[in-house]
């Protein structure tokens, strides 16, 4: 994988050896070409505070002072910053202090150049990807402050501009995309960057509700010819986010056709609320087989979002996954752990069929399992479904014989539910059954724990 923080990250090298500084500086030349050098403890401290390294290369036998004094100076003034240490002194004291107080490694002279490639290639990643994830929050704070929304590439600014554009439009807006994109996320950020953030943000899902409970909850009692009620007059003032419309009942739709016409075109009453309705089928697909109103579709789709799916904005996916860790950890009270070069490929190769969201639950698994050490590859792969564990296990057991055909149906069955993240409706419709079969087979392979509506 080319290394994305090439000639862009600025790397310390203290040492008062100038023949090692040249070694290392060939050895790193391919990572960086922007490298700062100090002979000195004094110096190298000053040049830390004065360049703002994305990382520190740190000898600890310098003339003015020890270095592990430099260490301690460095974290304490720059606690973000990793700093590795060399030394021609195996002294094992020395190493166990330097990590205890902050190094990200320790290497004794004289040292294997793979091994300082690959210790210097892991921490300006770590250093890189951290730095972006700190741009990424700052920038949400100001443009999207409720939202979890999170993207550097060029989809997902088109999407951030699209919605700095669409916040204070009181039209609807139809948010398309795959399961586990961030629909909801995407609804949020309208509401809170907008006009109406100080009102209620009212939610409700369409793929949850039968017929009857889903247009009581939208307008109220439906039996009575009075005042609009339900979700629709909580969210007055604020906005009303429709989950999943595409499986909305055709009596709802017929009754939200009327709404919307009464007050975005017809004017009667004004329109106080702000619709937003999300779908992760095609709507037009869904007129053109019946199932979907015309003319709903045509008043909602005026604005439409897309939201791109995970594998068409790979390069998201590392501060992603920094993100994902420091919050999961956060929930756990433990300290965030790393994760190595061969993990985060994997992450990157994967087709994430479950988006973001199954990104985070990959993720949380393998953070519950190695129990706060590093997370390596090894520790990611149980955790996916379909392209990995389905093709590695397949049709046979671990002693190698072919399974009976339930043990195979419930691997199956339970692939597909972490694929959509638990989503019921999207399950069955990946597998092709209807919901009563779905529940049916959750309910005879004991799945429960895999679903969720």
């Amino acid at each position: 994988m080319a290394d994305e923080f090439s000639s862009h990250e600025r790397l310390l090298l203290i040492d008062d050896d100038g023949d090692v500084r040249r070694s290392i500086r060939l050895v790193i030349r391919r990572l960086t070409s922007d490298v700062v050098e100090a002979g000195t403890g004094t110096g190298g401290i000053e040049a830390a505070l004065d360049t703002k390294p994305a990382a520190v290369l740190l000898d600890l036998g310098l003339p003015d002072m020890a270095g592990l004094d430099v260490l301690d100076a460095i974290k304490a003034a720059l606690p973000q910053t990793p700093v590795v240490v060399i030394s021609g002194n195996d002294n094992v004291d020395s190493a166990v202090y330097a990590m205890r107080h902050g190094a990200e490694d320790f290497i004794t002279k004289p040292f294997v150049p793979e091994r300082l490639l690959a210790t210097i290639r892991n921490i300006l990643r770590i250093s890189h990807l951290g730095a972006r994830v700190n741009e990424l929050e700052n920038a949400l704070q100001r443009e999207t402050p409720a939202s979890e929304l999170m993207g550097c590439s060029a989809r997902m600014r088109g999407l951030f501009d699209s919605i700095k554009e669409l916040a204070n439009d009181p039209a609807p807006v139809l948010v398309v995309g795959e399961t586990g994109t961030g629909k909801e996320l995407v609804a949020h950020a309208l509401h809170d960057i907008g006009v109406r953030s100080s009102n209620r943000f009212v939610e409700i899902n369409c793929a949850m509700l039968g017929a009857t409970r889903l247009l009581g909850e939208m307008f109220g009692d439906p039996s009575t010819a009075g005042p609009v009620g339900g979700r629709v007059a909580a969210a007055r003032g604020g906005t009303l986010f429709i989950d999943s419309i595409c499986d909305m009942d055709p009596e709802v739709q017929l009754r939200l056709v009327g709404y919307l016409q009464s007050a975005y075109y017809e004017q009667n009453h004004p329109a106080s609320v702000r619709f937003v309705a999300a779908s992760n089928r095609d709507l037009a697909t869904e007129v053109t087989a019946g199932r979907f109103r015309a003319d709903l579709l045509y008043r909602l789709g005026g604005c439409t979002l897309s939201v791109p799916p995970l594998r068409e904005r790979r390069e998201d996916i590392p501060a992603l996954t920094q993100s994902f860790l420091a919050e999961i950890s956060r929930q756990y009270g433990r300290p965030q752990p790393g994760l190595d070069d061969a993990a985060l490929d994997l992450l990157l190769g994967y087709g994430w069929p479950g988006n973001v969201r199954e990104l985070e639950n990959v993720l949380r698994n393998a953070f519950i399992e190695t129990d706060g050490r590093e997370i390596d590859r090894d520790a990611l792969l149980p955790f996916f479904a379909a392209e990995h564990t389905f093709e590695a296990q397949g049709s046979f057991g671990d002693d190698g014989r072919l399974l009976p055909l339930r043990a195979v149906e419930r691997r199956h069955l339970a692939a597909a539910l972490r694929t959509c993240s638990g989503n019921l409706s999207e399950t069955a419709r990946v597998l092709g059954i209807g919901r009563t079969t779905l529940y049916r087979k959750i309910e005879k392979y004991g799945l429960q724990a895999l679903s969720r509506g």
